[in-house]
């Protein structure tokens, strides 16, 4: 019975992947509050016949870590059928580093699940927020935070990107706000 166990824990893990209002995916759990020593390490173990470790002990982090490895591949997995993935979307934002804050160049990605996947690439830590129509990605590292906004394009704005991004007059050609739709409802 434990791959019914684990199915059970997979849709609980889902459940709760809406933290907040706006937060849709964290992979600081522990730090919201969800007790998975109590709630979630101690019963597995009972239901597999493992003698638990304790809070601080290799055994329990290794398991910590690929619960948190298979929620991220059930959060990208739900994305990838979401209506809203198959949508050209736009990233900006600015990276944290040693020597100050840093603007990125505008990247253009063909869909929701490419353009989350750039902003979090090789990063361990990073937070999700539906935030006004858009996503806000903030991932964490040793210098500091990046901070990254993906704003779904508009038929208009998919038109316009393929502009050059220098206009006849020689200015920046900045997105504009009707380049972008917003998502509505769930992500999901």
């Amino acid at each position: 019975m434990p791959s019914t166990n684990n199915n059970n824990k997979q849709r609980k893990l889902m459940k709760r992947t809406i933290i907040d209002d706006k937060c849709i995916y964290t992979t600081d759990l522990p730090s919201i509050g969800w007790n998975f020593y109590n709630e979630d390490y101690l019963p597995f173990c009972e239901a597999n016949g493992i003698e638990p470790g304790s809070e601080d002990s290799a055994e329990y982090y290794e398991w910590l870590m690929e619960e948190t490895r298979i929620e991220w591949e059930d959060f990208r997995d739900n994305l990838q059928y979401s209506e809203w993935n198959n949508n050209k979307c736009m990233i900006s934002g600015s990276l944290g580093l040693w020597d100050g804050r840093h603007t990125i160049e505008e990247a253009v990605c063909d869909s929701l699940l490419e353009a989350i996947d750039k902003c979090t690439e090789g990063m361990s830590d990073w937070d999700i927020v539906l935030n006004e129509g858009h996503l806000e990605i903030t991932t964490y590292h040793h210098d500091g935070r990046n901070h990254f906004e993906i704003h779904l394009l508009s038929k208009r704005g998919e038109a316009e990107i393929g502009r050059p991004k220098y206009t006849w007059e020689g200015d920046k050609y900045e997105p504009k706000g009707w380049w972008f739709k917003n998502i509505y409802g769930y992500l999901f």
